[in-house]
């Protein structure tokens, strides 16, 4: 099957399409608009985690804040398994 990491629409919801927003725009860099708004979460101490691919979720002031790309999809992304974050392509199944 590949490298490949195979996700069904229940371990996802309902964050899929953000989810899935976020690693095209980690593993491929389009659309540039989004890759600009993540950044990797950087550790100042040396941990196992510490080389597990992260992001850095952004301080907010306003609850509406929160809901932005720039800070929910980090949220999200950091919620995922490590094998989805190091997966080389992310193959969809509409199977629950």
């Amino acid at each position: 099957m590949g490298p490949g990491v195979r996700i069904r629409h229940s371990e996802l919801p309902p964050f899929r399409e953000l989810a899935t927003s976020t690693y095209k725009a980690l593993h491929t860099g389009h659309p540039p608009y989004l890759t600009d708004l993540l950044q990797y979460h950087k550790s100042s101490v040396s941990t196992r985690s510490s080389t597990s691919q992260l992001l850095a979720i952004p301080r907010h002031n306003l609850s509406l804040g929160s809901r932005s790309f720039r800070v929910s999809a980090p949220r999200i992304w950091n919620s995922l398994t490590p094998q989805i974050h190091q997966s080389q392509t992310l193959l969809h199944s509409d199977v629950t």
